[in-house]
């Protein structure tokens, strides 16, 4: 009995420690996707809009890592602003950009992922905990969406969308992230490439669901070569 008795404490013991070991790797590879508050830099990203607007935005809260930094500001009271800038999509052409439905939307995650929620509706942002690099990338929105309208150059994508939000995957259909809102809206959404860097732009209503057609690309400061 004694013998059975240390046995089972030494698979116990060996049991935690397992549990351990595979915790702290899990967090030493994770720690440089973890996300910190970003200070100081409220108008980092503001250069993307015209000069004539800047004053009309209301500094949030901004976070991120090296690989990924999230804005977010109110616009004029009202609506929600969020500016995603991705480096490791600085190859993408938004001109290559496709939009496709998925009617598996609901159930893309992430494991481990990066995760935040802002406003009422909520607006879920996900990410996959990875370092996020794609040379051509594909948007996925749910089945029930509509596109009302879009441009597109070599530089941007502009979106009217009404749907539950989007996902962005590689040309391999591996998922990167994924903007969920609580309930159908209607939003526009920027997919710009300038400065070396990637941007994904949101514009939603804070109360009100519908928002101008054209009025996140009415405000964005953008070089159009050959708008569609």
């Amino acid at each position: 009995m004694k013998k059975f008795i240390k046995y089972l404490i030494w698979i116990i013991a060996i049991f935690f420690i397992i549990i351990i070991t595979n915790f702290i790797i899990s967090s030493v590879k994770t720690k440089e996707f973890r996300y910190y508050i970003i200070k100081n830099q409220d108008t980092k990203f503001l250069y993307l809009f015209e000069d004539s607007i800047q004053n009309d935005f209301t500094f949030k809260y901004a976070y991120g890592n090296s690989n990924e930094q999230i804005f977010i500001y109110d616009y004029i009271k009202k609506y929600h602003l969020i500016i995603w800038n991705i480096s490791g999509f600085k190859n993408v052409v938004p001109l290559d950009m496709e939009i496709v439905s998925n009617d598996d939307f609901a159930r893309i995650n992430f494991n481990p992922q990066t995760y935040t929620e802002w406003g009422k509706p909520q607006i879920k942002l996900l990410s996959k905990v990875e370092h996020l690099k794609a040379n051509k990338i594909t948007i996925h929105v749910d089945e029930d969406y509509k596109l009302i309208n879009y441009k597109k150059d070599t530089s941007f994508l502009f979106l009217n969308l009404e749907s539950k939000g989007f996902a962005i995957s590689d040309s391999l259909i591996d998922y990167k992230l994924k903007i969920a809102f609580e309930e159908k809206s209607n939003y526009n959404v920027a997919f710009t490439n300038q400065n070396s860097s990637f941007q994904v732009i949101i514009l939603k209503g804070i109360h009100e669901n519908i928002i101008d057609e054209n009025m996140l690309f009415g405000i964005l400061q953008i070089t159009s070569e050959e708008t569609l």
